[in-house]
């Protein structure tokens, strides 16, 4: 067990203009000295949030990296301090939530000390709603429409249980339709029914499986 000092001033009894340092062990609530970060905070720095977006109404983990970081390191997202897992001293992880589309601020606080504020947009819901024309005649394109397209980064034909699929060549992307390609035959597992499978560009799920009419 190792005693932390902290100096104290004082007054000499003997001497009633004489300042004394008085030294205090504080070792009865610890096993060892206290760490560095409650003696001296630090500022904290924010390098990167993972992700930057999120999807609104959909609660997502957000890993931010920099430096700096403690137990005592608390995560404020628009001035509201948010629930804050500690991994190490360039890592925080919180669970991000929001009901309406825009951007959000986050810092990092170690106590009164504060990072440098970055920005996490929150995105609306992508949804396919149809698709033109009907069946999906391959080879050949449909043109897919919905909402929040152009986070779409990946599309294939799918199975149910996604054990089998075959990738789309995307084009013509808007917010709200895009051309959807297969240059050869569907494979017969396609045939006369898949799903289409559309996922980010870290190949996530961004909307539910949309059935489709094969040929």
């Amino acid at each position: 067990m190792s005693d932390v000092l902290a100096p104290l001033i004082g007054i000499d009894p003997g001497d009633d203009d004489a300042p004394v340092v008085v030294r205090l062990a504080l070792s009865a609530y610890y096993d060892q000295a206290l760490p560095p970060d409650i003696l001296t905070p630090t500022t904290p720095t924010l390098a990167a949030l993972n992700p930057n977006s999120i999807v609104v109404n959909t609660p997502t983990l957000v890993s931010l990296a920099g430096g700096g970081f403690t137990h005592n390191s608390r995560v404020v997202v628009d001035g509201v301090v948010q629930p804050t897992t500690f991994v190490s001293d360039t890592e925080l992880t919180y669970t991000a939530l929001a009901d309406t589309v825009g951007d959000q601020t986050v810092e990092v606080h170690n106590g009164s000390l504060k990072s440098t504020a970055f920005t996490l947009t929150v995105t609306a819901a992508t949804t396919i709603t149809g698709y033109n024309p009907d069946p999906f005649a391959t080879p050949g394109s449909i043109t897919v429409t919905g909402t929040n397209l152009d986070a779409i980064a990946n599309m294939s034909l799918a199975n149910s249980d996604l054990s089998s699929t075959t990738p789309l060549t995307l084009s013509n992307r808007t917010a709200t339709s895009l051309t959807a390609t297969l240059n050869s035959a569907a494979n017969p597992w396609a045939i006369p029914s898949a799903f289409l499978h559309a996922t980010d560009a870290g190949f996530q799920p961004v909307t539910a499986l949309f059935p489709v009419n094969v040929e």
